[in-house]
């Protein structure tokens, strides 16, 4: 089978969570390669520049997608540990574990969100939203962080304020993904009865 442009899928989460993030920090980091490589774009034409362009912004924003796992791990230590489930389980992963007839599963989170994604399409396409949402600003986290020390490195003032929007893209990439773990659980505990039974495992859920 030939291979088509057309073939070439590129979807929401997709954009928001690889491309966007990636072109941000290539135009941040443009200006440090052309200091280090003066009039090295010069005689470059603009097909080539653009396609230089999308290539490096796909190809960063997957090295931030692939590092903001590791904000994953700070948001379960910090935002839920610490915050959202201090003392326990909330009420809502309390309901999907029963309606799920388990206690302790680990791939309790993985299991709800494929089976309300098989089951009703337009649940999918609202974790769908917020998901592209939450990975956006856990990317942008990291943007923010390097061009606080990358970028104008003789203005503090635009140095603190890139770490304070780092700041808040990390908090607002943990308000989205909770919203979303939690939405989750809301559709599979409305779709529960219509839905196969959930075969019982031994890890704790996200």
């Amino acid at each position: 089978m030939s291979y088509k442009p057309a073939d070439f899928y590129l979807g929401v989460i997709d954009f928001f969570a690889v491309v966007l993030p990636g072109a941000v920090i290539t135009l941040l980091l443009s200006p440090i390669i052309e200091r280090g490589y003066p009039n090295a774009f010069d005689e470059m034409d603009s097909p080539t520049l653009w396609g230089m362009f999308f290539f490096s912004a796909y190809f960063l924003g997957h090295v931030l997608h692939q590092l903001g796992f590791l904000l994953d791990k700070l948001y379960d230590k910090t935002y839920v540990a610490r915050y959202k489930r201090r003392g326990g389980d909330d009420d809502l992963l309390r309901d999907a574990k029963m309606c799920a007839n388990v206690w302790i599963n680990e791939n309790l989170w993985q299991r709800c969100n494929s089976l309300v994604r098989v089951h009703n399409a337009v649940a999918a396409a609202e974790i769908d939203k917020l998901s592209a949402d939450s990975k956006f600003f856990r990317s942008m986290t990291f943007v923010a962080i390097v061009s606080a020390f990358t970028l104008n490195q003789n203005n503090c003032t635009i140095s603190i304020a890139l770490l304070l929007l780092g700041l808040f893209s990390f908090w607002r990439f943990c308000y989205l993904r909770w919203k979303a773990t939690e939405l989750i659980y809301e559709y599979f505990i409305i779709l529960r009865p219509s839905v196969q039974e959930i075969p019982k495992s031994t890890n704790e859920s996200e």
